[in-house]
This record gives C-alpha cells, sequence and structure tokens, in this order.
C-alpha cells in the first residue's frame, strides 16, 4: 500500500514540473517582475559593453600590428628589389669574369699557337738556310729558278714529300736539288720509260758527280750483272753515292729486281709521273711500296733481321696496340717503322695528282705516310662521299681544305703564277666539224654500224655493260678518227667485221690545217691516242710539197712506242728551243711530229713549236693538259694555241661531245683539290721568300 502510494507522489511531482516548464514557457517565471527583467537587461549590457571596450583596444592593436606589416612588407619590397640588382650586377659580373677568362684562355692559346707557328718557322727557316749554305758548291746553285729552289727547301724539311707543280716548272731539278739538300746517298728513280730517259739527262746536267746505273728497260742478264757488280762495290766501300734509274714496268716480269732493289738499301726513292700509280691494286704500287717500306736497315746496328709486335705507344695512346719493331741484333726498338727502313727520304712528282677520282690520291699520300694514312677506306671516310647518282667518291665539304691543312708543308703544288714564271697565254680553238650521212656518208654509216653492234652485245649481256661500254667508247673514239682497220669481235673472240672505210673528217681537216700552219713558217705538233692516223697522217704529208713552196717537202716524224730511241731522242732535242739556242743550232730536221698521247704527252719539251693540233681529246684532262703543256712551258717566249677538232651532229650524241662531258665532270673532283693545294703552297713560299731574301 505504502508502494503505491509513493509512486503515484512521483509521477505527480513530475507532471507538476511539466506544467510548470511550459507555463514559464508561455508566459515567463512565476513571480518575476519587469524591474527584474530591466535589471538583467542592464547587466547585460554593462556586460556587452565591457567585453566591446576591451575588443577595440584589441582592434586598435590589429590595425596598428596591419599598419607596422605593411610598413615591414614595403620596406621587404624595397630591400628585395635592391637584392635582385645587386644580383643581377653581380650575375654580370660572372657573366663578364667569365667570358674575360674564355677569353684569357682562347688568347693564351693563340699565343701559344702563334708561338709554336714562331718556332717552328723559325726552325724551317734555319733549315732552309742551312739547304743553301751546305749546297753552294753544287752545279744548280747560280742557275736554279727561285721556286725550285724554295719547293725543294720546303720538301727537304719534311723529308718524305709530294710535288706536284704544273708541267712545264722543271720539277726534275727540284728533285735533284731535294736530294742534295737531305743529303741523300743511293738514290732510286722510277718513273716511266720515256721519263726515265729525260730524268738522266738532267742527272747529267745538274748532278754529273753522282754514279748513274741505267736499268731502263734493260734485259735480265743485263740487270743481274749490274746488281752483282753494284753489290761487290758496296761491300768494298768505292759505290758510296749513286743515282739508279729503273722505268716502272721492270719488275712486272722480273720479280727479283725488287729483292735485288732492297738489298740495296736506297735511303731515298724519287717517283716521277706518281699518278701512273693511282690504282692501289697495281704491280706498279705494290712493288714501290714493298721498296719503300722494306724493313732492312736498323737505325741502330745497320742489319735487317726485325721481330715485330703490337704494344701500347704510352706517349700517344694508353688503350691502343700500334706496331713495335725490334731488332734481334742489337736489340734496338721503336715505334717509328721508317727507323727500320733503309728509304729515310720520298719524293712523288707529278703535275697531275688526280685524274678521274679522289681515291687516286691515296697511294701517293700512303708512300710518303704510311703512318697518318694507313687505309685507302679512313681516307674515303675522312675527306670524301660517295655520290648515290654517279656511284663515284666526290670530296666532301670542307674535305678539301681538312686535307690540304693536314698535308702541311709535305705538299708543294704551283701554277706558273704562282711559281713567278711569266710565259704567254695559251689559246684553244675548237673546230666543231658536222658529222652526218651527207658531210661523211662512208664514215658515217661505218659509225652507225658500230653503235648498233654495241646495241646488240649489250642487249645479250647487260652483266658486261662496263667492259662493252669502255670497249665501244675506245672503238668509237677510234672510228671518228681514222675508220680503217677497226675490228669488230663477238662474245667468243671472233673477228666478225674489219673496217675497211678510209674517209675520215677529222683526218682530212687535220692534214689541211697542218698545211696551213705550215704555209705561215711555224712548226707544229699533233696528239692522237691512236697509232693508225698517226701513220696515215705521216704518209699523206711526209715528203709532199708544201702549200708556200712547193720545191720543199714537208718532214714529219712518228712519236709513239714504236719510234727508235735514238729517234725520240732526237725529236727532243730538235723541237727543244732551250737546247738549240745553247748549242746554236738555227736549222731543224721536222716540220711536224706526231705523237702518241702516252708517248710523247708527258716529259718532253716541245717549245721550238706553237701549235698544238689534237686530233682526238684525251679522255682524262690530267694527260689533256700534259699533251697541251709541251709546248707552254718555260722556255717559251711565245703565245701558244692548241686546235682542237671535235665532230657534232644536230641529232645524236656523238662521242666527242660525250667526251667532252665526261672531261667536265671529272674536272670538278680536280679543280678544288688543286685551288686548296696551291693557295697552302703560295702561304708556304711567301715565308720561303721573306727568308730567303738577299740569296
Amino acid at each position: 500500500m505504502t508502494d503505491e502510494f509513493e509512486n503515484e507522489h512521483e509521477d505527480s511531482a513530475a507532471l507538476k514540473q511539466q506544467f510548470e516548464a511550459i507555463v514559464a514557457e508561455e508566459f515567463g517565471t512565476p513571480g518575476r517582475t519587469s524591474l527584474d527583467i530591466h535589471k538583467e537587461i542592464v547587466e547585460l549590457e554593462k556586460k556587452e559593453y565591457n567585453i566591446k571596450n576591451s575588443f577595440d583596444i584589441e582592434r586598435k592593436k590589429i590595425e596598428f600590428m596591419m599598419a607596422e606589416e605593411k610598413r615591414i612588407r614595403e620596406q621587404l619590397d624595397k630591400v628585395r628589389q635592391e637584392r635582385y640588382k645587386i644580383e643581377s650586377v653581380v650575375k654580370e659580373g660572372e657573366r663578364e669574369a667569365t667570358q674575360f677568362r674564355t677569353e684569357i684562355e682562347k688568347l693564351r692559346r693563340e699565343a701559344n699557337r702563334i708561338k709554336s707557328h714562331e718556332l717552328a718557322n723559325k726552325e724551317f727557316a734555319d733549315a732552309a738556310r742551312r739547304f743553301l749554305e751546305e749546297c753552294i758548291d753544287r752545279p744548280w746553285f747560280n742557275k736554279a729558278l727561285d721556286h725550285q729552289v724554295h719547293g725543294a727547301q720546303s720538301l727537304a724539311f719534311t723529308k718524305r714529300g709530294f710535288l706536284g707543280d704544273y708541267m712545264g716548272l722543271g720539277k726534275t731539278l727540284t728533285s735533284l736539288i731535294w736530294a742534295d739538300f737531305v743529303k741523300a746517298h743511293r738514290i732510286l728513280v722510277l718513273a716511266p720509260k720515256e721519263t726515265c730517259y729525260s730524268f738522266i739527262n738532267e742527272i747529267g746536267k745538274w748532278a754529273d758527280d753522282r754514279i748513274v746505273l741505267d736499268f731502263i728497260a734493260k734485259p735480265k742478264a743485263f740487270r743481274d750483272g749490274m746488281f752483282l757488280m753494284a753489290d761487290t762495290a758496296q761491300k768494298a766501300g768505292t759505290l758510296e753515292q749513286f743515282i739508279i734509274v729503273a722505268n716502272l714496268e721492270t719488275w712486272r716480269r722480273d720479280k727479283q729486281f725488287l729483292a735485288d732493289i732492297i738489298a740495296m738499301k736506297p735511303d731515298c726513292v724519287i717517283v716521277d709521273e706518281a699518278h701512273t700509280i693511282k690504282n692501289k691494286k697495281s704491280n706498279a704500287f705494290d712493288g714501290i711500296s714493298q721498296i719503300v717500306y722494306a724493313h732492312n736497315s736498323c737505325l741502330s746496328c745497320g742489319e735487317n733481321d726485325f721481330a715485330r709486335q703490337l704494344r701500347i705507344n704510352e706517349e700517344v695512346s694508353t688503350y691502343r696496340t700500334v706496331p713495335y719493331f725490334k731488332c734481334r741484333k742489337c736489340d734496338f726498338g721503336t715505334f717509328n717503322e721508317i727507323d727500320v727502313c733503309s728509304v729515310k727520304y720520298v719524293l712523288c712528282m707529278t703535275g697531275t695528282p688526280i685524274l678521274n677520282k679522289p681515291q687516286e690520291l691515296w697511294p701517293i699520300l700512303y708512300l710518303i705516310d704510311k703512318a697518318t694514312y694507313p687505309k685507302e677506306d679512313d681516307f674515303l671516310y675522312d675527306f670524301c662521299y660517295l655520290d648515290i647518282n654517279t656511284k663515284r667518291y666526290k670530296f666532301a665539304h670542307g674535305g678539301i681544305g681538312r686535307l690540304a691543312a693536314k698535308i702541311g708543308k709535305s705538299f708543294i703544288m704551283r701554277d706558273y703564277k704562282s711559281a713567278g714564271i711569266k710565259i704567254p697565254e695559251q689559246q684553244i680553238h675548237v673546230y666543231p666539224l658536222d658529222f652526218n650521212s651527207e658531210t661523211a656518208p662512208e664514215q658515217w654509216r661505218a659509225y652507225q654500224y658500230l653503235a648498233n653492234h654495241f646495241y646488240l652485245m649489250l642487249s645479250e649481256d647487260s652483266g658486261a655493260f662496263v667492259k662493252n661500254k669502255l670497249a665501244f667508247m675506245t672503238r668509237a673514239r677510234q672510228m671518228v678518227t681514222w675508220p680503217q682497220g677497226i675490228q669488230l669481235k663477238n662474245s667468243e673472240g671472233e673477228v666478225m667485221y674489219t673496217c675497211p672505210v678510209q674517209q675520215s673528217i677529222k683526218l682530212e681537216f687535220a692534214e689541211q690545217k697542218i698545211r696551213e700552219l705550215l704555209a705561215t713558217g711555224e712548226r707544229v705538233i699533233l696528239f692522237s691516242q691512236f697509232k693508225q692516223p698517226l701513220r696515215e697522217l705521216y704518209a699523206r704529208l711526209n715528203g709532199s710539197p708544201r702549200d708556200d713552196d712547193p720545191e720543199r717537202p714537208i718532214s714529219a716524224v712518228v712519236y709513239d712506242g714504236d719510234t727508235p730511241l735514238d729517234v725520240k731522242e732526237e725529236v727532243k732535242k730538235d723541237f727543244n728551243k732551250a737546247y738549240r739556242k745553247e748549242k746554236g743550232i738555227t736549222e731543224y730536221k721536222w716540220d711536224i711530229a706526231l705523237c702518241n698521247y702516252k708517248v710523247g704527252g708527258q716529259s718532253v719539251t716541245l717549245t721550238e713549236a706553237i701549235h698544238t693540233v689534237i686530233l682526238d681529246e684525251e679522255w682524262n684532262p690530267g694527260k689533256r693538259d700534259q699533251a697541251y703543256g709541251r709546248t707552254h712551258r718555260i722556255g717559251q717566249d711565245r703565245e701558244t694555241i692548241v686546235h682542237l677538232i671535235k665532230l657534232r651532229n644536230d641529232y645524236v650524241e656523238i662521242i666527242d661531245e660525250f667526251m667532252a662531258n665526261l672531261i667536265e665532270d671529272k674536272e670538278e673532283t680536280t679543280v678544288g683539290f688543286e685551288k686548296a693545294a696551291k693557295e697552302s703552297t703560295d702561304k708556304l713560299m711567301a715565308l720561303l721568300k721573306e727568308t730567303m731574301k738577299g740569296r
């Protein structure tokens, strides 16, 4: 009972509280007056005021701090701007300092380069003077021209070099002066057979104190006997200085010749007409290489027993092995291959170093400096590029300049102007003759038959294109010059056709032109690649009456490979103005010399004539210029004229037109190199002229 009462009491208290809360929410707290509320409001307003006052102080502090912050920021910006200015000045100063350091280093290097150049020039000048002082008693001393002496001085300084002077500038005498400068004792002269005879004549004139061993086109028994005698004399000490003169063809049939030459241990090799060794696979190049780089003379003991090893030359490299040569007799060792070769001095000479393509220069460079130019492929990679259109190598952009700079003093090349030689100009007159069925009907039919024959051969065997093309070019040149006797063969080599035609529009014009020139009192030189037209012209001209004097017959001579040696020598003397003047000869034997390019196109002076008739043009610009230069050279005091006969046709390309385009294309390769070489030589010669003032 009691528990129930207590529960009811608690429920009623809770209800009462809820009721009071509702009433208070709706009507306010019971017993609370408006005054009480006003007092509360006043109290709260005081608290609000106090709080606001306290916030105002804080706000002022905040405003002060913001103003201070703004001021500080402005100062910071000024400081930062000032810092940026200072940093900019510092960076600019650092840049200038770096530039100054770079400039200083550049000037330092330039000063070192100039100093090195000056020292090299001084060494070069001292050597040049010494060369002259030691040769004051030589026969050439007061007679050689300055360009010959200067060229020899430069090449003697490098010991192994290349003389590329133009035809007629006296390279033979320059080479003999060079040999005196380097104090060569055992000299080997190698050249084509025709050139060898001229070389011996020059030796007799300028170096008659040297013993000459003539091996030119001698039979093997004679050579063997000469070598035996020379070996005996060397061992006895009676043959210390000599000049061996031999033609390049000698060892083609006698391999023992190379071994015999190497056994004589020449210390100097001169290669004349060096363009003849342009092919690295040729017998000539292979033989000369064996001679020049024969390991046959130790620098220490003179023996020829060496061991070849591969070692690291620490002075040059720390990782690449190179050949090392060690003498088994005296234990002498060297990285320099020349130290184990008897040949210390090499001079290659030609006025036409590049005939067709850049790689023809490499064999000459190899003979001069094997270490620098060891492989043809490296030479082509460094200085050339392969033209994808023509499939031929050409000098790359800048390649010529790099090559000329690399060769340096080892290469001398001058024309008449840069050599200081003044000779009258040479004119070239071209005579284009119409060649067709009307002007030369028989010859025209023969030419067309030839073209059809090779067209059929080409269509039957396309793989023989190059061979057939070269054969066609040769036969076509022969056909437009003198067709009679030309034979055409089938693929088995059987003769299918022998041309009976004796008509030649070129030959008829040449005969007429020669008669006109002879009638003016002048002498004439004629060049052809082929023997038959030379013989035909000889038959027509020799003994026939002259147009200006019918009672006086024309005297002609053929100068080719079949001409006897004594006749060749007579021709050289008869057409050499300097020789005739020296001997006081006023009468001459021949009016015209009918020359073959191969025999008469080089190493012959024909300055008695001013007219050169070209029956068929040499397809190599270098050899062409060689032929042109027979009359246009030192000793010529009159203007010379080249009469070039060409055939033309308005509808088809004749071989002469094709040849002209081919020559022009080849000249693009040679002209740039010759220009760079001459510029380099001109600088060197200017130094020598300055050094040799007062000579």
